[in-house]
């Protein structure tokens, strides 16, 4: 496959709300993944938690523009996490997207989605991922509950 056919691959995949995964390290990327919560379990699982974000940890987060958003629900509708929620109201006034920081994996498929580019993915923090994977396997094991 070449470069081109793989990112023509990976918008496609996108656009089929999709989310991009790979191993989270500064070498080079032995696969990427394209899953949705209902085919993997790692997804699944995340999203069955209350706090996904402490699991699946990203330097990224979604900031909404109040001005362009026209609580089209686009993003409520895509989260595979869950982390938009609509609240409707009697008035068009009251009516907002209401974000939840710890549900949201900074998976960028609301500010893919938005029609009205209300959403950007900001950096929020400098992490930076361990060297090898197996360094990474070794952080993990070192941070889980025992």
């Amino acid at each position: 496959m070449s470069t081109e056919q793989a990112l023509e691959l990976l918008e496609e995949t996108e656009e089929a709300g999709l989310v991009h995964s790979t191993a989270n390290t500064q070498t080079r990327p032995q696969f990427i993944c394209n899953c949705c919560t209902c085919a993997c379990l790692i997804l699944r699982g995340l999203s069955e938690l209350h706090n996904p974000r402490a699991i699946a940890k990203s330097n990224f987060l979604p900031v909404r523009d109040k001005e362009l958003c026209t609580r089209c629900k686009r993003c409520v509708e895509i989260c595979p996490m869950e982390a938009n929620l609509y609240h409707g109201s009697h008035d068009k006034e009251s009516e907002r997207i209401l974000f939840l920081e710890e549900r949201c994996i900074g998976c960028g498929l609301c500010v893919h989605h938005c029609p009205n580019d209300a959403l950007k993915l900001i950096k929020v923090k400098d992490e930076v991922p361990e060297m090898t994977l197996r360094d990474a396997f070794i952080r993990v094991e070192a941070e889980r509950v025992h």
